[in-house]
């Protein structure tokens, strides 16, 4: 998928995770693209042998171009809902900071994490000296706006 990401943009995404009761789970992204108002499926994918619902929400950022590391990047992440089995939407207000392997091994440590206002953020890159120790967890109040409304039947 090829898309022009412009800084500042609010960008939203919808993940799916749900059982296919054959005993596998089905794992399928959306990303809203907002120059064309509409949903557009990133991937659906099968994960055999393992039947589950969503259990744990991830956010990320990444950088896979390394020459690129002396740029900080940073995200936000707000307005974030679950949707539970029975249709209901619940606000994100928890979350726990991680890192991959780079980071738990300490080969960089200019990476952080927490909460500005009542998002929360993500930063790595750029060699700053702050950074966030892996497991802290952040809380926020929940949503101020409305729950998402989403015709599903109209996703692929």
């Amino acid at each position: 998928m090829h898309y022009d990401w412009k800084a500042g943009e609010k960008c939203r995404f919808l993940m799916g995770v749900r059982p296919d009761g054959k005993g596998n789970t089905v794992y399928t992204a959306y990303f809203f693209d907002n120059t064309k108002a509409k949903w557009v499926l990133v991937a659906s994918f099968r994960r055999p042998k393992i039947s589950t619902w969503y259990t744990h929400a991830h956010s990320f950022l990444e950088n896979f171009n390394p020459v690129m590391g002396y740029i900080n990047r940073k995200a936000y992440y707000g307005n974030q809902w679950a949707r539970t089995t029975d249709g209901r939407w619940i606000p994100v207000t928890r979350a726990r900071f991680t890192c991959d392997a780079t980071g738990r091994q300490e080969m960089r440590l200019d990476y952080t994490g927490g909460k500005d206002g009542e998002q929360f953020f993500l930063s790595m890159g750029g060699f700053f000296d702050e950074y966030m120790t892996f497991g802290t967890y952040f809380e926020r109040k929940g949503n101020t706006t409305e729950a998402p409304d989403i015709d599903f039947s109209t996703l692929e």
